[in-house]
């Protein structure tokens, strides 16, 4: 995200993403353990910026354009209630800040019109180049590229968190859709998750090769779907 730098105006846009996306992941995931009775002891919905917050991801959203919060570990959950209501607290995170992101691009695409033609040209990886252009610098300019900077910076770090590598909510969803996780699933586990493997992938992953794999993938899905908001 410092190479973002380069439009200030869209910098301060990814970073509010970035922190209102771990405070809207956090929250949905804990209203989500709640709901689907998979709370063991009554905890605090709000968001807790200590427990919350992985220093790892920041700085990989600093050096490598996006990050994560706390990851959720795959037994803190109980699963004698099934894998299905587990799969739904992994979804919880990632799919809120889809849905705020689209909102979010709504406003946009409401509010600023003359502005609108800029979705045509952005994807995930923007949020690591900063957007193609500055919007201007008068107020409605303003507005529009931090509201835009907002909007996709949620919609990366939604997809983002999909990517099946401890510590996002992909390696939940992926562990649960295991039903006996074998000795393979258990050692690449011990790789992954004990020996923060996981996390060093993250960062080379959006660093190298071709100037980072995951924007090499991310991109051409991103990239249609937030074009959309171009009409």
């Amino acid at each position: 995200m410092l190479f973002a730098l380069a439009t200030p105006v869209a910098f301060i846009g990814f970073a509010l993403s970035f922190l209102l996306a771990v405070v809207v992941r956090a929250t949905a995931i804990r209203l989500a353990i709640r709901a689907t009775g998979l709370e063991q002891r009554r905890t605090r919905i709000a968001f807790q910026p200590r427990h919350d917050f992985d220093v790892f991801g920041v700085v990989a959203c600093l050096i490598g354009g996006m990050g994560w919060g706390k990851g959720l570990e795959v037994d803190d959950l109980p699963s004698y209630r099934g894998r299905g209501r587990k799969a739904i607290v992994y979804a919880a995170g990632p799919v809120s800040v889809f849905v705020l992101s689209q909102l979010v691009l709504l406003g946009f695409a409401l509010g600023f019109p003359d502005y609108r033609a800029l979705m045509s040209a952005v994807g995930p990886l923007n949020v690591k180049l900063g957007l193609p252009m500055s919007l201007g610098t008068d107020p409605a300019g303003i507005g529009a590229e931090i509201t835009a900077a907002i909007g996709i910076g949620l919609f990366t770090f939604a997809l983002f968190d999909l990517i099946p590598l401890p510590p996002l909510d992909g390696w939940g969803l992926l562990w649960c859709s295991l039903k006996r996780p074998g000795t393979s699933a258990q050692s690449a586990r011990l790789w992954l998750v004990d020996k923060n493997i996981g996390v060093v992938l993250l960062f080379l992953l959006q660093i190298f090769p071709f100037g980072g794999l995951a924007w090499v993938l991310l991109n051409p899905i991103g990239t249609p779907l937030l074009g959309i908001w171009a009409w």
